[in-house]
């Protein structure tokens, strides 16, 4: 089928939502790689990296079939668009979170709670037993993001941890990455050294990083071939979960002078809104 420009660059504008929603905690960059179809197509990319197949042709030097084989310029594209939004972005996130964390929380609410509709109403199979995975999915996902947070002091060793772990939850919709590193007290350590560009943060973290998405790229890939429907209901829960860590009425319906109840719920309503939006930058399978 030929491809067209808009084709090409639909990744890169997935991965600047994600890399985007990465950075803020109670958001997962996996809750929008579902919304926007490429969540399936991600995550077998990157287990193609490890498996045997693809690093025998990487040894042999056959760098073409490698290439092919792990939908090369898709996930460079994809993870392009990540970089960009992560590097580019974390200083304007980090302002929002400062100035305007209600109204920020009120907008992902909204997203959040229609991309659950929009994941659960994919994977139903009509079969109870699958629906049923939707509640230890919600059950997982709500003990996370209801997790007391504690100081661990930021060393190589605890930010490479903290980097598989955020890993981890970024590729599972409804779990933080940056929760995760909240939780760990590493949230203000991992943004200022993204936004400073220090190495001595971004190495270990990155290594981190590669190591819990490699890892976990098999296991969902694994289990969404065998199980797609109760893997997809699992999915739904754990964003179902997560909605507490950005319920916007935290302190009162009334909440604050610059966001008034009635702006918040017309930015709950405005996030459900760009989950139509988000939709429409499904990229096209080759």
């Amino acid at each position: 089928m030929k491809r067209t420009i808009l084709d090409a660059v639909r990744p890169f504008w997935a991965g600047l939502a994600m890399g985007t929603s990465d950075l803020i905690p109670g958001v997962s960059g996996g809750t929008v790689a579902l919304i926007v179809g490429v969540y399936e197509r991600l995550i077998g990319s990157i287990a193609e990296i490890t498996s045997s197949s693809s690093l025998r042709a990487l040894l042999h030097g056959r760098l073409g079939a490698f290439w092919q084989a792990i939908n090369g310029w898709f996930l460079v594209t994809l993870v392009g668009g990540m970089a960009v939004a992560i590097f580019g972005f974390a200083g304007i996130i980090a302002w929002l979170l400062e100035h305007h964390a209600t109204a920020t929380d009120a907008v992902f609410f909204g997203l959040i709670a229609r991309a659950t509709w929009h994941v659960a109403r994919d994977g139903d199979n009509g079969l109870w037993g699958s629906r049923a995975m939707f509640i230890p999915g919600s059950a997982v996902a709500l003990a996370v993001v209801t997790q007391p947070s504690f100081v661990l002091e930021a060393s190589p060793v605890t930010l490479m941890v903290g980097g598989a772990l955020a890993a981890t939850a970024m590729l599972l919709p409804g779990i933080s990455g940056a929760f995760v590193l909240l939780i760990l007290g590493l949230y203000a350590t991992v943004v200022n050294g993204v936004a400073a560009l220090d190495l001595a943060v971004l190495a270990p973290v990155g290594l981190g990083i590669l190591l819990g998405a490699f890892s976990v790229a098999r296991l969902m890939g694994s289990v969404l071939r065998r199980y797609p429907a109760s893997t997809k209901m699992t999915l739904a829960g754990f964003m179902l979960g997560s909605l507490p860590a950005v319920w916007p009425f935290a302190q009162g319906w009334s909440a604050d002078s610059s966001s008034p109840a009635w702006l918040l719920v017309i930015l709950i309503a405005a996030g459900a809104g760009l989950v139509v939006l988000l939709e429409r930058v499904k990229p096209s399978r080759p």
